[in-house]
């Protein structure tokens, strides 16, 4: 079983605990991958309204830094919660009222599940098995260079360079003045 299949397997479970309080899930596609278009951001789970895909269904992304099954059906209940709504009401009240029925706590924008769901979240996992991902991890490429910035103290003029090169201009490229401050 693929990632996918087995979000998918977990929206069915996670459906369960959706009818319980009356709310019917949305026909939706999930899949592993960057929310919001690049790794660079915070984001672990988005969700699309049906009138962002061209199939007309919600679109729901949940990281690739998530590897945790547990994990990543909490941040699944929170996107099919947008499903529900189909992203009209972002993290209102209308949201707010379906995520207290559920189990999810905290502030409406970074939910986690409370204690009666995290259980039904484990049983959910003990069911379709763990997660079959494992995390991407993301690090910030290493600073080549730091640009220091240079004023001419005459003139007035900005720049900013290496500090290897500042060392060697001992003047103004404007006016040659040598009343340079570095930041």
């Amino acid at each position: 079983m693929n990632r996918e299949e087995y979000l998918i397997k977990a929206i069915v479970e996670l459906g369960y605990i959706f009818d319980r309080y009356d709310y019917e899930l949305p026909e939706v596609h999930v899949s592993c991958s960057w929310p919001g278009g690049g790794s660079a951001n915070k984001l672990i789970g988005e969700c699309w309204s049906r009138s962002a895909s061209k199939a007309g269904i919600n679109e729901i992304f949940i990281s690739p830094t998530i590897e945790s099954g547990d994990k990543a059906l909490e941040i699944l209940a929170h996107e099919l919660i947008h499903a529900i709504d189909d992203c009209k009401h972002g993290h209102r009240k209308e949201f707010s009222h379906i995520m207290k029925k559920i189990g999810l706590e905290g502030k409406p924008t970074a939910t986690r599940a409370g204690e009666r769901l995290r259980g039904e979240i484990a049983e959910i996992v003990e069911l379709i098995g763990e997660y079959p991902h494992s995390a991407v991890r993301i690090s910030a490429p290493k600073q080549k260079s730091r640009q220091l910035k240079a004023s001419c103290d005459e003139c007035g003029a900005v720049w900013r360079m290496s500090n290897k090169w500042l060392l060697l201009a001992a003047t103004c490229p404007c006016c040659r003045s040598d009343e340079i401050t570095i930041d």
